[in-house]
């Protein structure tokens, strides 16, 4: 656990110092052609700096995923008993869902069960595929969290990820959208990985998404 460790700490190191410091000198350079444009050529200006700063933007908001990819995943070394379905409903109390829809079901055993979890990480992971639901689906998207074996599921009623792209999903960097940085369910594979979990894709009977978390240890085991 402490190499494991020393060797995230080592890796956000080296993002963090050769990635912001030329993205602090571009940003600098930036505001110097901001301040020596002579307005001739206004339009073109305007649209350069504005692509320029977009650019930056997304280098800067990529690196601040990339640390919390660190820190979430890091091994849970502290567990709590905490009930799932309470932790679904703050989360999703917490989380810019629009017009969504939230549903939980099976209110008997296993999903009112006390699970073995990381508070704050467990709420991560639930606004993470709430989100993603609602980006990839549809504003009005229903989602619904149910129970498994070993452990549950959120599934989706939006348009789904095709089979062949459901493993590609879960690395850093992936994403339909351009303007996302396609850390989301990256970051849900290392919460789960932190809680020794498992992440696995399906399609849902709806035709969108299901997300299943398997390997939870109940707090009665």
């Amino acid at each position: 656990l402490k190499r494991q460790n020393e060797r995230l700490d080592e890796f956000a190191s080296i993002v963090s110092h050769d990635l912001r410091s030329p993205l602090n000198v571009a940003k600098g350079y930036l505001q110097y052609v901001s301040n020596q444009a002579d307005g001739s050529n206004k339009q073109e200006d305007d649209e350069a700096i504005s692509k320029i700063t977009a650019a930056l933007n997304r280098i800067d908001s990529f690196l601040e995923e990339l640390n919390a990819l660190v820190q979430q995943g890091r091994p849970v070394v502290s567990p709590e008993s905490l009930t799932l379905s309470e932790v679904a409903r703050s989360a999703w109390s917490e989380t810019n869902t629009e017009d969504a829809n939230l549903r939980v079901v099976g209110n008997e055993p296993p999903l009112s069960d006390d699970i073995v979890a990381d508070h704050e990480r467990l709420l991560g992971l639930f606004r993470e595929l709430y989100r993603n639901a609602v980006v990839h689906g549809s504003p009005e998207v229903t989602i619904e969290v149910g129970p498994l074996t070993d452990g549950f599921y959120v599934s989706d009623d939006g348009s789904g990820i095709p089979e062949n792209r459901r493993e590609d999903v879960l690395r850093a960097g992936v994403s339909e959208r351009r303007e996302r940085t396609g850390t989301g369910l990256t970051r849900v594979k290392h919460i789960a990985a932190a809680h020794r979990w498992e992440v696995t894709i399906r399609g849902s009977q709806p035709g969108g998404n299901r997300i299943e978390i398997s390997g939870v240890e109940t707090a009665g085991e």
